[in-house]
């Protein structure tokens, strides 16, 4: 993604930025992990193709028709996510052979009632005013549209196109992160189900991070005070989805 800069705010890469190697390699453990383990949900189903990310570069994994997943990895942690589902952190030096239960969220993103009610792109999301948060006029590139909301100099960049958003947040982030939650919904895409990923936690040096969106689309916060992240949240929890356009 490239780099753009938002008028009167900051500049920024659309999610972030992306660690080094070496920045990432400090974050690895030390050692191989094997890791392996079966999916089910409440009443003990097995759940299959749930993806397993968070996998330091590589491809992400799936769970077989038996709801079970194998790992050799160095990463700390990974997250088992299925749109529909509350997902999963497991921290990987401390399992082995385990079982996890995905419960079903007990509710899902709602759809908006009149669009002019509300900040959009071009893509599904849309945010509501928020007293004591800016909006900002969109840009636009070839390939994305962008829009800001920011209280003071920190805010949640929310961007719409072509290679804008992975669809999940950021490796060293979920690795790191403390208090790490996340809900993974689901909607109705042109081509299917699409999983929107919310997630959020609090990075090491104490600030917060936040991530929500699914692939091409994304609202996120990085490195904000706890007293900003529960003011930025408000514009992040009070999203409705539009209608995806052909």
């Amino acid at each position: 993604m490239r780099t753009v800069a938002m008028a009167v705010i900051f500049a920024v890469a659309a999610e972030g930025q992306y660690l080094s190697p070496a920045q990432q390699e400090r974050l690895l453990l030390p050692e191989l992990q094997q890791v392996s383990g079966f999916v089910v949900d409440p009443g003990g189903t097995p759940i299959p193709d749930a993806w397993v990310e968070h996998m330091g570069g590589r491809a992400s994994a799936k769970t077989d028709a038996l709801g079970r997943f194998d790992l050799t990895t160095r990463v700390p942690r990974v997250v088992i996510r299925k749109p529909g589902y509350e997902s999963y952190a497991l921290d990987t030096q401390r399992a082995k052979e385990v079982k996890l239960i995905l419960r079903p969220n007990s509710r899902n993103l709602p759809m908006c009632s009149r669009r002019d009610s509300c900040h959009s792109l071009n893509g599904g999301f849309c945010f509501p005013n928020v007293k004591g948060v800016k909006a900002h006029a969109p840009i636009s590139d070839s390939d994305y549209l962008a829009k800001s909301f920011t209280v003071g100099k920190n805010g949640i960049q929310h961007g719409s196109g072509y290679a804008w958003s992975l669809g999940i947040p950021f490796d060293e982030d979920v690795w790191a992160a403390t208090n790490y939650r996340e809900d993974s919904y689901m909607r109705m895409g042109l081509g299917g189900l699409v999983g929107i990923v919310d997630a959020r936690g609090e990075s090491p040096k104490g600030t917060y991070w936040r991530y929500l969106g699914y692939l091409s689309e994304s609202a996120s916060y990085r490195d904000v005070t706890q007293a900003t992240a529960a003011i930025l949240d408000k514009v992040l929890d009070g999203i409705c989805l539009l209608p995806l356009k052909k």
